[in-house]
């Protein structure tokens, strides 16, 4: 019994390297386009927005949210988005730039919201 689960372990053990290897293979050769302008695999983008998703929840413990009524708070909250943010996400009034065209995912247009 002991020796068919060693050479079952050994196996799996072997099988996993082995995926290490291709994985890395791939990596190191370029295989896999990572260019922003072309799609992800199903399964790559899953992940990747799986592990941005569980990335930001780990971190954003400790954000105190602002009082939203005051003022100034969104005036400069305004301010702020119209220098950092409109480029990509618009403002009213703004149409599809080129900028835009270029990005994938194409980031959500927040003046039609």
């Amino acid at each position: 019994m002991n020796r068919l689960f060693g050479k079952v372990l050994l196996r799996a053990l072997a099988l996993v390297i082995l995926v290490a290897l291709v994985v890395w293979a791939a990596s190191f050769l370029g295989v896999y386009n990572v260019a922003a302008d072309d799609p992800h695999w199903p399964i790559v983008k899953n992940f990747l927005g799986s592990t941005m998703d569980h990335s930001v929840a780990a971190r954003d413990g400790d954000i105190v949210v602002p009082d939203l009524k005051d003022a100034k708070m969104i005036a400069a909250g305004a301010a702020e988005y119209d220098s950092m943010c409109t480029a990509c996400h618009l403002a009213p009034g703004l149409e599809e730039n080129k900028l835009r065209a270029g990005l994938y995912p194409k980031p959500p247009s927040f003046a039609r919201r």
